[in-house]
C-alpha cells in the first residue's frame, strides 16, 4: 500500500461509518427508532459498535486479547486504525494505551466528567483503565494507534530510562498507583511527526514477518520525536502532587539498575531509612521492593528473548539471577511458557 492509497482509504466511508451517519442525520427519534428496528444488537456487540439505543448507559473494559484477535494477529504489540466518523460519545475503558491523532478536523473527548475539544495536530494519550468517551460528528479523521501495556516493559526499555514528561507519563501507570490518567500535545500539525505516523500505519498494513520489529522501533522514534519538538506544548489532564515526583524517580532508579539493587542500597541512594523506605514503596505502589525488581528482570529478559541470541543461561546471568532454574521458574509463573518456548513463539527475525 502507497501513502496515496493510504489516504484514499482513510477518506473512503466505511460500512460501520455508514451506519454511525445514517442515524446521526436522522431527524426525529422516532426515525432512528425505526432504522433502529433494522440493527441486530448481536452483530453491534461483536463488531464492537455502539449507538444509544443498543447497550445503553453500559461501560465496556476492551481487553488486548479481544482487539488484537480481531487485527488477526496475536503477536502484534501495535495496532493503527482510523476511528469512525460519526460516532456518539461511548464511555469504556481498555486494557492498553491509546493514542489518538487528529489528523483533520475536531473531536470531543470525555474524561472523568470534564471534557475536551482536540483538533487538527494534536496528539492525546491515554492510560489504561480510565474511563472516557471519544466522539465525532462529521467528517473529521482521527487515527487511533493502540499500544500493549507490555510493550513498554520490554520494546520501549530504554525510552523509559529517559526523564522527560512521556516517560513519566507511562511509569506512572506502569508502577504507581498515582497515574496520570491523559496526556495531550498540541503539535500544530506538524508534518515530520505526522508523516511518521503514516509510516507507521502502512508498516501496520505489510503485515509481514519484520512488521512488529519495524513498527515498534517507529514508534519509539516518534515518542522520543514528540518530546523532542514539543515537550513546551503540554496538557496535562489532573497532574500529580510535586511531592510524588520523588516515587518516580526512585522507580526509574529502579528500572535502570535492576540487576544490582537491592533495599538497603536504593534507600541510602535517596535518604530513607530501611524500614521506613519498605513501607512507603508498599504504600505508594501496592507492590514490594523484591517484586518491583523481579517485575523489572523479568522485563529485561523478555526484551531479550524476543531480540538477542544470548542463551537462557547468559540472559540469567545479564539480569542478576544466579540460578536458571529459579529465573525459569519465575518466567513460567508470569508469562505462562518456558523462555524457550517464549523465544521461539515471539522471537525476532533480526536476532
Amino acid at each position: 500500500m502507497t501513502k496515496q492509497e493510504l489516504m484514499t482509504k482513510l477518506h473512503q466511508y466505511t460500512k460501520h461509518e455508514q451506519i454511525y451517519r445514517t442515524y446521526y442525520e436522522l431527524n426525529s427519534e422516532d426515525e432512528k427508532q425505526e432504522y433502529l428496528k433494522d440493527l441486530q444488537a448481536s452483530d453491534f456487540a461483536k463488531e464492537n459498535l455502539w449507538l444509544p439505543g443498543f447497550f445503553e448507559n453500559q461501560n465496556r473494559m476492551l481487553s488486548e486479547q479481544v482487539l488484537f484477535q480481531e487485527n488477526q494477529d496475536v503477536s502484534k504489540n501495535i495496532v493503527l486504525q482510523k476511528h469512525n466518523r460519526f460516532t456518539p460519545a461511548f464511555q469504556h475503558e481498555h486494557e492498553f494505551f491509546e493514542m489518538i491523532y487528529v489528523y483533520s478536523g475536531c473531536a470531543k473527548h470525555e474524561i472523568q466528567n470534564t471534557s475536551q475539544s482536540i483538533i487538527e495536530g494534536d496528539v492525546l494519550i491515554i492510560a489504561p483503565g480510565v474511563k472516557h468517551a471519544l466522539s465525532v460528528f462529521d467528517d473529521s479523521i482521527i487515527i487511533d494507534a493502540l499500544i500493549r501495556k507490555g510493550t513498554f516493559l520490554n520494546q520501549f526499555f530504554e525510552f523509559l530510562k529517559k526523564d522527560n514528561i512521556l516517560s513519566s507519563f507511562f511509569q506512572r501507570d506502569l508502577y504507581s498507583r498515582q497515574h496520570q490518567p491523559c496526556i495531550t500535545f498540541h503539535t500544530n500539525k506538524d508534518l515530520e511527526l505526522e508523516n511518521l505516523l503514516f509510516d507507521m500505519f502502512l508498516e501496520h498494513y505489510k503485515d509481514d514477518e519484520f512488521s512488529t520489529d519495524i513498527l515498534s522501533n517507529l514508534c519509539r522514534v516518534y515518542f522520543a520525536k514528540l518530546v523532542r519538538l514539543h515537550q513546551s506544548h503540554v496538557e496535562i489532564f489532573s497532574p500529580i502532587a510535586k511531592e510524588n515526583e520523588q516515587l518516580f524517580r526512585i522507580l526509574t532508579y529502579i528500572q535502570n539498575h535492576y540487576d544490582q539493587v537491592t533495599l538497603t542500597s536504593v534507600a541510602k541512594h535517596f535518604h530513607y531509612a530501611p524500614a521506613y523506605f519498605s513501607n512507603y514503596l508498599k504504600e505508594h505502589t501496592g507492590t514490594s521492593f523484591i517484586s518491583l525488581v523481579k517485575e523489572a528482570k523479568l522485563s529485561r529478559a523478555e526484551y531479550l528473548l524476543r531480540s538477542s541470541n544470548l542463551s537462557i543461561q547468559e540472559i540469567c546471568q545479564t539480569i542478576g539471577y544466579e540460578s536458571p532454574a529459579h529465573f525459569i521458574r519465575l518466567f513460567k509463573d508470569k508469562y505462562q511458557e518456558s523462555p524457550a518456548k517464549y523465544r521461539k513463539k515471539y522471537s525476532s527475525p533480526f536476532s
